[in-house]
């Protein structure tokens, strides 16, 4: 049977039995030992959670729990420790005589508070720096004694509230946010914030963007004349400055007009303005133009 007890723990013991006092051990269907578990309370010893198990048992009967032993006293009274697990459901208690189990009892494993932490902060920001805001509660009794941290940095509690300002300068960032008390199980909270641009952050870009790709359509047709000019400037220099209308190569050794009695070794086809002083002779009537 089972019936609470104001040690937050039931008293456990095996079905078809009836109801005994506390200090009496339970018959639990064997004539050589019984066992109840009268309390079950979880506590902090050595800084480490464990559960502290107490009940009644035949007198001088082994109670065994987890591998761990005691013996139960003259007046049946019995007290061990296990491990805290908050993942476990139920422990089990075994009483033997002489090495032989003849009862057991089942009892819920009880559970700490445990803190729940929430944020009420948004992923993104167009700030350099941010609040990071949210509550602390306990599961279960009085929110005391809690700690929050934000990255291993220590912040301020308000009653139930936490915030800080933390920097997020660009890009995203993880902050991860721990809330410990010795009186019930932590909790962590993991947030991202994204530093994004604001309005006049993207206009500024879009402005600088646009200024650049002008900048690089201006260098771009300033090669292009650049290049121009320079062909232009090599195509004059190759030319004969003093003929226009034909380009004669001022090296040449004579020029010649094509189809004339001439024996070159270059020629031209006419006319050719002569506008300097005509060094392949090409004017023979000096009225200006050659090979007319």
């Amino acid at each position: 049977m089972r019936r609470l007890m104001p040690a937050l723990v039931g008293l456990a013991t095996l079905s078809g039995c009836s109801s005994a006092p506390d200090d009496l051990p339970v018959d639990a269907g064997s004539p050589e030992t019984a066992v109840s578990v009268r309390s079950a309370t979880v506590k902090r010893s050595s800084g480490k959670l464990i559960t502290a198990l107490r009940g009644s048992a035949t007198p001088g009967a082994t109670i065994e729990v987890d591998g761990r032993e005691t013996v139960a006293g003259a007046n049946g009274r019995w007290a061990i420790r296990t491990s805290y697990d908050r993942h476990r459901d139920l422990i089990t208690v075994a009483a033997s005589i002489n090495g032989r189990t003849d009862s057991s009892a089942d009892v819920p494993q009880p559970l700490r508070p445990r803190l729940i932490l929430t944020s009420s902060t948004g992923a993104t920001t167009t700030q350099d720096s941010t609040e990071l805001k949210g509550r602390v509660r306990v599961s279960r009794g009085t929110l005391t004694g809690v700690r929050i941290t934000v990255n291993g940095r220590p912040i301020t509690l308000t009653g139930s509230r936490w915030s800080t300002i933390v920097a997020v300068p660009k890009g995203t960032r993880r902050f991860t946010v721990r809330a410990a008390s010795r009186s019930a199980d932590g909790a962590t909270l993991t947030m991202r914030k994204t530093r994004k641009l604001s309005a006049a952050e993207r206009a500024e870009r879009a402005a600088a963007k646009a200024a650049k790709r002008a900048a690089a359509r201006q260098a771009r047709e300033a090669a292009r004349l650049a290049e121009e000019a320079e062909a232009s400037s090599g195509s004059s220099d190759a030319c004969d400055p003093n003929y226009s209308g034909a380009c004669l190569d001022p090296e040449a050794s004579d020029y010649d007009c094509a189809g004339g009695s001439g024996d070159g070794p270059e020629y031209v086809d006419g006319p050719v303005e002569v506008v300097g002083s005509d060094p392949f002779d090409l004017d023979r009537d000096s009225d200006g133009v050659g090979c007319e």
